[in-house]
């Protein structure tokens, strides 16, 4: 068989060569163009971390971010989000049994067994008061049972990408209940388009009124709003297995973080110093 002369084989090959390095490696720098790695570390009490300047997209700091975690309540940022895809603000939801079936522990609004509220009203009863029977009141009115909607909000996560999350429960009672800090993060940053809800986690207090007039007063559970000239806003959550974790948002007049604390031993102090940092 006659062979090709040299220095067409040698054209052909680089050709080759240049074609695999495109497809393989192109991907890769224009991720870590459009997603900066962090330049510097800092040591919080939390088992992971993950801050990002929400403004220029680059990751601050981060630690274990990918690593899977017990969710506590920060997954309520997950089961509102999903929700909020699934009811109009002013349909009414039922109060089931089961939803007021709960620990004398377990944070709660005081939701009755009958009632009615709207989606709106017991949106902001979970994020602001982390009350439990908003969450699985909206889940079981959405899918029949608590287990079907945190099966059907765990193929959104993933349909969406975030896929070291997944859920047990709408409330993150179950430490089986995981997510990572990164998800949480990039879940943080889809929220601050949102300027309703990105707007309640923020509140301090707010009213909530039943069908037939009852009067529900909420009071927002995180315990640091403000640090110097910071505000700071967002989601609890702790469990045993969790430890304290915080997902939510620190801003000021010049900037806008998303802040994901997962298994912090006090996440008050992990904020303050991060806020120290910023």
């Amino acid at each position: 068989m006659k062979k090709l002369p040299p220095y067409k084989y040698g054209k052909r090959k680089r050709v080759t060569l240049f074609k695999i390095f495109f497809i393989v490696f192109l991907p890769y720098f224009c991720y870590q163009e459009k997603v900066a790695k962090p330049t510097k570390q800092i040591e919080l009490t939390a088992k992971a971390h993950y801050i990002l300047d929400l403004q220029t997209h680059k990751v601050l700091f981060e630690k274990n971010a990918n690593t899977q975690f017990s969710a506590a309540s920060t997954i309520k940022l997950f089961t509102a989000f999903y929700s909020k895809e699934l009811f109009q603000n002013k349909q009414w939801i039922l109060i089931p049994k089961e939803a007021t079936i709960l620990h004398p522990l377990a944070s709660k609004a005081g939701l009755q067994k009958g009632e009615y509220y709207t989606y709106i009203d017991l949106f902001y009863a979970m994020l602001i008061a982390s009350a439990n029977d908003a969450s699985i009141a909206i889940a079981i009115f959405a899918n029949g049972k608590e287990s079907t909607f945190a099966n059907s909000m765990t193929h959104w996560m993933h349909k969406k990408k975030f896929l070291n999350s997944r859920a047990f429960d709408s409330t993150g009672i179950s430490p089986q209940t995981i997510t990572s800090a990164s998800d949480l993060g990039q879940l943080l940053a889809e929220i601050s388009k949102l300027s309703d809800f990105y707007e309640t986690v923020f509140l301090a207090n707010a009213t909530i009124v039943s069908q037939t007039g009852r009067q529900i007063y909420l009071t927002n559970r995180n315990k640091l709003a403000t640090y110097k000239n910071f505000q700071i806003g967002g989601k609890t959550g702790n469990i045993k297995k969790a430890g304290q974790c915080f997902a939510g948002f620190i801003k000021n007049q010049n900037a806008l973080y998303a802040v994901a604390i997962l298994g912090s031993t006090s996440y008050v102090e992990d904020l303050k110093r991060l806020m120290d940092n910023l």
